[in-house]
């Protein structure tokens, strides 16, 4: 998918969300499978000055459902792949891959809120008793690209590889940073993801990844780090 025609398709998603009452400090779920619709769905809440609350579909049901009581959403993106069940009352659910677009239109819309009001949710483990909301304004989020942007290591236009969970901070840096230098996004889905084996390949076609230490390829290869068939690409 072209930078292009993201931007078009995240533009009409949030042409959709404003007419449900999406602004700022809006929160809203994202529910799916990593995915270029995930992508478009975080890039069109944030157009349409909402923050968006990752949530992993196979998380159990009683920890989905505490989350989305608990950040207050009331509106939850997903895909018929991972459909939503037992929803509670008040809560609307956009499936992505059906006839969600009410909206023909794919200009951009006028923005809402300031750098005070919300970017994210992202709930914490849970690991010690009951998850946790971390909830990061704006003004945090847009200063993290600039210090990432900013740094003389960086190159723009580059291959990077959306390693992280969409429930882990570090996500946001992979996605946000690339779309914003005009890179491309390589997706690859869970069950590569989880694969012991060093990332490495001789095509080295994706040059920017951040890896745990048993997937990283030798310290003298930058790129050639490809998963091969399960991978999928946002340019």
């Amino acid at each position: 998918m072209v930078l292009r025609r993201a931007g078009r398709w995240s533009n009409r998603l949030a042409r959709v969300l404003r007419t449900h009452g999406v602004g700022p400090d809006s929160v809203v779920a994202i529910r799916m499978e990593r995915s270029l619709e995930l992508i478009g769905a975080i890039v069109g809440v944030h157009k349409a000055g909402g923050a968006y609350l990752p949530v992993d579909p196979t998380y159990p049901p009683a920890r989905q459902e505490f989350m989305l009581a608990d950040s207050g959403a009331r509106l939850v993106l997903t895909t018929s792949a991972t459909p939503l069940t037992g929803v509670a009352a008040g809560v609307t659910v956009i499936e992505l891959d059906g006839d969600w677009a009410s909206e023909e239109s794919t200009d951009p819309v006028e923005p809402l809120g300031d750098g005070d009001h919300l970017g994210y949710v992202i709930y914490t483990s849970g690991s010690t008793g009951r998850p946790k909301a971390v909830a990061l304004p704006r003004r945090a989020l847009a200063n993290l690209m600039d210090w990432q942007l900013d740094r003389p290591d960086f190159e723009p236009a580059r291959r990077t590889l959306q390693y992280s969970s969409p429930s882990f901070d570090v996500s946001y840096q992979e996605i946000a940073s690339t779309l914003l230098s005009g890179g491309t996004l390589v997706l690859i889905d869970d069950l590569v993801r989880r694969d012991s084996r060093p990332a490495r390949s001789p095509d080295r076609r994706t040059c920017r990844a951040d890896l745990p230490p048993e997937r990283r390829p030798p310290r003298d290869r930058r790129c050639g780090i490809e998963f091969g068939p399960g991978s999928r690409v946002a340019a």
